[in-house]
C-alpha cells in the first residue's frame, strides 16, 4: 500500500480509488447540486427541485458508501434528501387536502341541493 494518499494505487490512473483520493478534500458534485436544490424546493421551485434533490441526494450518499465519492460529501447530500423529501411530501399532502375539500364541497353542494328543490 502507498505511504502518500496522492499516489497512484494501482497502474490506472482514472481508477475510481484514485479518483477518491485525488479529491478527498471537497463534497462531490451531486451533494452538493441536492443541497442547493433542497433549498430552492422550499424557495422557489417546489417539487421541481425537491424530487431532484431527492434523487441526487440518494445517488451520493451510495455512492459514499460505495467509496466512490468523497466522504465530506455526507452531510450535503443527506441534508439535500431530506429537503427534498420533506418538501415533496407537504406538496403532496397539500395537494391530496386540496382534492379532499373540493370532494367535501361537492358533495356538500349536492346534498344540499337534493333536500331544497324548488317546487314545481
Amino acid at each position: 500500500m502507498p505511504e502518500d494518499q496522492n499516489e497512484n494505487v494501482s497502474g490506472n490512473p482514472d481508477s475510481p480509488a484514485n479518483r477518491r483520493n485525488a479529491h478527498s478534500s471537497s463534497p462531490g458534485g451531486y451533494a452538493i447540486a441536492s443541497f442547493v436544490l433542497g433549498i430552492l424546493s422550499f424557495l422557489t421551485c417546489g417539487p421541481c427541485a425537491g424530487i431532484p434533490a431527492f434523487i441526487l441526494g440518494m445517488i451520493e450518499l451510495r455512492n459514499i458508501r460505495n467509496r466512490l465519492s468523497p466522504p465530506e460529501g455526507r452531510p450535503f447530500a443527506l441534508a439535500g434528501a431530506i429537503l427534498g423529501a420533506i418538501n415533496s411530501a407537504l406538496i403532496i399532502a397539500g395537494v391530496l387536502f386540496y382534492l379532499l375539500f373540493v370532494l367535501l364541497m361537492f358533495i356538500m353542494r349536492v346534498h344540499e341541493n337534493r333536500f331544497f328543490l324548488p317546487a314545481p
